[in-house]
């Protein structure tokens, strides 16, 4: 079932599990198996590639806040989507960021993270 309510559940869990640093809640609850993440570094295509470079990142201190949340529907696709305000406080910089989450149409798993600066 992909519905708003359910997809916002999932949205708040990711941004739970990935500020505790929880790779097992992100493999086994939240990512589908072909999850693609794309950021300002780079892309990672594939539940393992995506785990991976969370887990680099985790090696880091860091603090993420999500500032707002704006969840919407594709009428063409059929999909829900997830738009998050964040700012990341890493290596004494501030980062400003959209994290835009897609999810899977079935299973609600997330489908992909779109990130960029703003």
């Amino acid at each position: 079932m992909n519905d708003v309510n359910n997809c916002n559940h999932i949205n708040n869990l990711y941004f739970k599990a990935f500020n505790e640093k929880d790779l097992d809640v992100l493999a086994s609850q939240l990512y589908s198996p072909n999850v693609v993440l794309k950021d300002w570094i780079g892309e990672w295509v594939g539940r393992d590639n995506v785990l991976l470079e969370n887990k680099k990142f985790f090696e880091n201190e860091f603090t993420l806040t999500v500032e707002n949340t704006i969840m919407g529907f594709d009428n063409d696709m059929h999909l829900v989507t997830a738009k998050n305000d964040i700012v990341i406080e890493i290596g004494g910089e501030t980062i400003n960021a959209v994290d835009e989450i897609v999810f899977e149409q079935n299973t609600s798993k997330i489908r992909s993270i779109t990130a960029y600066k703003r």
